[in-house]
Order: structure tokens, then C-alpha cells, then sequence
């Protein structure tokens, strides 16, 4: 049964209200407020075309966190191409070198103790996720 587009826009506006607080809340474990923000917004624009279309998305609450965490992860690896291409990104008033040393070391075990998998399965865990 196809939905007329007044019911796709009342579909797509309750799964923001339901949704949105606690992807915004999994976006930012991936990068900043406002970025975690624009991914969130991006997310439910791909769900409101997919509906908009006709694609029936039987897991409304999976097919957004998997969306969003493969949009922030495109996101991040273009952003780590641009932040190796400028090393003056890499310095700023800001940088506290001892701060930055223990992130990275952090980073560096977590990374290697921890599958992608694993690290995901994680993310989703801070979020209090199954």
C-alpha cells in the first residue's frame, strides 16, 4: 500500500521526535555538536527521500543509526585526508601538547585492543543500546 506524502511527512516527522535526541547523542561520540547536528539532519533528509520514494524501512531505529554512523564515518576519513594535506591545522593556540599526547595514546590502544566492531558496539553501549 503506497502512503500519500502527507502521511510520509507525519512518518518522518514521529520518527524525529522519537529518534533524533539520541542520535544526535551517538553523533557525538563520532565529532562535535554542530557536526553531529548536520549528520543527524542529513540522516533524516536520506529517510524522508527513501519513504518519499516508497522504500518500505521495516527498522526505522536501525536503518538511522546504521545510516548515521556510515555518513560520520565518510565524514571523518575525508576530514583526517584534509587534516593530513595542511599541517597548520594541526597547531593552535588551543593545543595543549600533553593533552593531545594522552588522547592519542588512548586512541592508539583502544584502536588496537578493539575490532571496528567492537568500538562500535561501544558507541552504541555509551548511548544505552542493546
Amino acid at each position: 500500500m503506497e502512503q500519500s506524502r502527507e502521511q510520509v511527512h507525519r512518518e518522518v516527522e514521529g520518527v524525529y521526535c522519537q529518534y533524533s535526541a539520541a542520535l544526535l547523542r551517538y553523533g557525538r561520540s563520532f565529532t562535535d555538536f554542530d557536526g553531529a547536528r548536520d549528520a543527524v539532519q542529513e540522516v533524516f533528509l536520506r529517510y524522508f527521500i527513501e519513504r518519499t520514494f516508497g522504500r518500505r524501512i521495516e527498522n526505522p531505529r536501525a536503518w538511522l543509526y546504521l545510516v548515521l554512523r556510515n555518513y560520520l564515518l565518510v565524514r571523518l576519513k575525508a576530514e583526517q585526508r584534509f587534516a593530513a594535506a595542511s599541517p597548520e591545522s594541526l597547531a593552535g593556540p588551543e593545543t595543549n601538547p600533553e593533552q593531545m599526547l594522552s588522547n592519542s595514546a588512548l586512541t592508539r590502544e583502544l584502536t588496537r585492543t578493539l575490532t571496528p566492531r567492537e568500538r562500535d558496539c561501544l558507541r552504541l553501549r555509551l548511548q544505552g543500546l542493546d
